[in-house]
């Protein structure tokens, strides 16, 4: 199999015709047609069904195109470094990051943290899985994702782990706005909105059922800023991280501490072969004091020997307990 093959199936499965496939790749009809043939040829077996007018693709088709699909990302996230190296100006910042810092946390310290014209910062927002390929592949300075205790990170990555508290969102002028902290016995019977992650959702439904009372949920959803932005439209009751909560504080939302205490975590990853530049050292400072501005608690963990005293400085004036 040929790159150009690879190129011209996975562009006519995105694209949806030969005619759009030839325009993407910049080539001709024929060209395309021709390629397809040949890895059909070289494959054993067909890509697509002919007998309408248009192309279709076979079962096999669909099974190989969601490997040829993350190869064709993978090439298009190396061209995109490329041409960042050629255009990188005197200081460039690369962070690649989960929605719930990118949507709105991250941009708002790019913005009190970009002073000068000469840095160009540039912010990527993947699932936490794809975040990971990023530091790995050196194609950012440094990844924000959530990863399991059991995700296995190569040697060229290192891992410093930031741990805090959930809290509980809830609507504006909520009958439980005055009360200090919210706990499951508050919440008995009320409209809760969930998370389709089950792993998630699990941690949260335990500490309804150690309390002995239930929930009346309304919905659910895959990332906590759509869960969020449920509570803030007024449909019930949430538990989410603290970042969530203050992005949408702006929409009129409360939020208070949970207890019991519900954990949560991400993963901060730096490449190994990048050594912490000042640029680098100074946003992660900006980030951590960002965060003790807002008044998050938390601590950091699985943190390399080699990088404890740096943290240590990053991280002085914030609540923070730095640990192995």
């Amino acid at each position: 199999m040929r790159l150009q093959q690879l190129n011209a199936f996975r562009a006519i499965i995105t694209n949806g015709s030969v005619t759009a496939a030839a325009q993407k790749l910049a080539i001709t009809q024929p060209a395309v047609t021709r390629l397809i043939h040949s890895l059909e040829h070289d494959l054993g077996f067909m890509l697509f069904d002919r007998s309408h007018k248009r192309l279709v693709p076979t079962p096999d088709a669909r099974v190989l195109f969601e490997q040829v699909d993350e190869i064709g990302q993978r090439l298009e996230q190396l061209d995109d470094a490329i041409q960042a190296i050629r255009d990188k100006p005197s200081g460039s910042l690369h962070i690649a990051a989960m929605p719930m810092l990118s949507i709105s946390f991250i941009p708002r310290l790019l913005g009190a943290f970009i002073d000068q014209e000469s840095l160009l910062a540039t912010l990527r927002n993947y699932r936490s899985e794809q975040v990971c390929s990023h530091p790995e592949l050196q194609l950012c300075d440094m990844g924000f994702a959530i990863l399991p205790d059991d995700h296995h990170l190569p040697a060229c990555v290192d891992r410093v782990r930031f741990c805090g508290e959930q809290v509980c969102l809830m609507p504006a002028n909520s009958e439980l706005s005055n009360q200090s902290v919210i706990t499951p016995s508050m919440l008995a019977g009320k409209p809760m909105i969930g998370y389709e992650h089950q792993e998630t959702q699990a941690v949260i439904d335990a500490s309804f059922r150690a309390a002995g009372v239930s929930y009346q949920k309304v919905a659910e959803a895959s990332f906590a800023y759509a869960v969020g932005s449920m509570v803030a439209a007024g449909l019930g009751y949430a538990v989410v991280d603290p970042f969530t909560a203050i992005q949408l504080a702006e929409l009129g939302v409360d939020f208070k501490p949970y207890r019991p205490s519900l954990p949560f975590h991400f993963d901060i990853l730096l490449p190994v072969s990048r050594p912490l530049s000042r640029l680098r050292a100074e946003f992660l400072g900006c980030f951590f004091q960002c965060v003790h501005e807002e008044g998050i608690c938390y601590r950091l963990e699985l943190m390399p020997e080699h990088l404890k005293e740096t943290f240590a400085a990053l991280t002085t004036s914030s609540s923070a307990l730095v640990a192995g």
